[in-house]
């Protein structure tokens, strides 16, 4: 279906499911992860931390909020590459400079409309909240990544899908090559 397409709707529809996939994978990314809760003790953000008889206990071990954030934005970003890498390439036979082009673009554009979409209404930095609230008020963390190179996730998954294929189309054996010739100019080679 996608082969029948013109370049610019080909064009169009990829970067469209791109956007599509990125703002899945973004709300699937906000749904999967749970902040973890922390208390205020003396104007500063514990994460963790409980009230055990009026009193306030940091926890030893918090919870690790920013890896689990980091690991489930890899799995969806990943998955969100190689989907609209294989959604590229099914329709890039005869077109592989748009295909290569489309999917470096929209890969990386999906990275940034991923983070973008689960960044929407995660709040204030709690470790900035904290300095004006009470001892004993509750907050919870926000969303983040842990490093800024992992909005490349989808593009490098992407760029791999499309690159596999591209390399497997040009290794085609010599006697279809022949065929295919001969079938165009009508003269055996």
């Amino acid at each position: 279906m996608l082969k029948r397409l013109s370049e610019g709707r080909f064009i169009a529809v990829a970067l469209g499911a791109y956007a599509l996939l990125a703002i899945v994978g973004g709300l699937l990314w906000r749904l999967w992860w749970t902040a973890p809760n922390g208390m205020v003790i003396s104007q500063q953000w514990i994460p963790g931390a409980v009230q055990l008889n009026g009193s306030l206990y940091p926890l030893a071990d918090p919870p690790q909020d920013i890896p689990a954030a980091t690991a489930h934005w890899a799995i969806l970003a990943i998955a969100v590459g190689l989907i609209g890498g294989l959604i590229v390439v099914l329709g890039a036979r005869g077109r592989e400079y748009a295909a290569l082009a489309v999917g470096l673009v929209g890969s990386a554009c999906a990275g940034l409309l991923m983070c973008g979409v689960g960044y929407l209404n995660r709040g204030g930095d709690p470790r900035a909240v904290a300095a004006i609230l009470p001892d004993g008020a509750m907050l919870h963390d926000r969303i983040q990544l842990a490093e800024p190179w992992l909005l490349a996730l989808p593009l490098v998954a992407s760029g791999t899908v499309i690159a596999i294929a591209f390399l497997g189309w040009a290794a085609r054996p010599a006697h279809h090559v022949a065929q295919d010739v001969t079938h165009h100019i009508g003269e055996p080679v």
